[in-house]
């Protein structure tokens, strides 16, 4: 089995380079597919894994199906370019899915960091922004999710929608068998939260229960983009 990293990223390349750096750290990664909807594409990397770069419209869900278009790999895993994998993850998740056909996909807990760029008052309750994996039947995007190639096509990858893609796409993963989340952590930057705290958090737990609700994702994403 191998495995390709598919990487959405949007005017963020100075976190993106921060990412793939990390990614070298990682074995089995069969290539890195970056699909980049700035207006400046992200130049070529040079490090241990192969990296292709696709200029992509913006929208999350374009991106990261046309990640999936490109990818001939057995195994993908999403990877928000301000995140960082935990040690071995690639190994993990191959020998897992090796071992247990009996499920399709899953995730990791995630671990919230402070940006030194951003200093903010909020820096040391950033941990409760990690809650949210640790509750959740569904993995979230900045949890890298990962998912057989088959499955995800089976599936027609992440729905067009605004906003919690990754919440339906996780819910469809179901249909083929189980999601494991392991309890390794992936390293997510707290800039964001750190820049607008209480309306981050606000967002971060209240806008799923909105959504579960049935309240449309055209009006969370309009008010998502005013908060935060």
């Amino acid at each position: 089995m191998n495995l390709d990293v598919i990487i959405p990223v949007l005017n963020d390349h100075k976190m993106l380079s921060l990412c793939l750096n990390a990614l070298d750290s990682q074995e089995k990664i069969q290539k890195i597919i970056v699909v980049d909807a700035s207006e400046n594409v992200f130049s070529t990397w040079k490090g241990k894994h192969p990296v292709e770069t696709y200029r992509s419209s913006p929208g999350r869900s374009i991106q990261l199906n046309k990640g999936l278009e490109k990818s001939q790999s057995d195994i993908v895993v999403f990877l928000h370019a301000d995140a960082k994998l935990p040690l071995n993850a690639c190994k993990d998740i191959l020998t897992l899915l090796d071992k247990n056909q009996n499920i399709s996909g899953g995730a990791f807990r995630i671990s919230t960091t402070a940006d030194s760029d951003t200093p903010s008052w909020i820096n040391p309750f950033l941990f409760l922004a990690n809650f949210r994996s640790l509750y959740t039947k569904y993995p979230y995007g900045d949890q890298a999710i990962f998912v057989r190639r088959s499955v995800a096509l089976s599936i027609g990858g992440f729905p067009q929608q605004e906003i919690f893609e990754d919440l339906e796409f996780s819910k469809k993963i179901w249909n083929y068998g189980r999601l494991h989340v392991f309890s390794q952590r992936v390293t997510v930057s707290g800039r964001r939260i750190q820049a607008k705290p209480l309306r981050s958090f606000l967002a971060f737990h209240t806008f799923p229960l909105l959504y579960h609700l049935g309240v449309s994702t055209k009006i969370l994403y309009s008010w998502y983009r005013k908060i935060c």
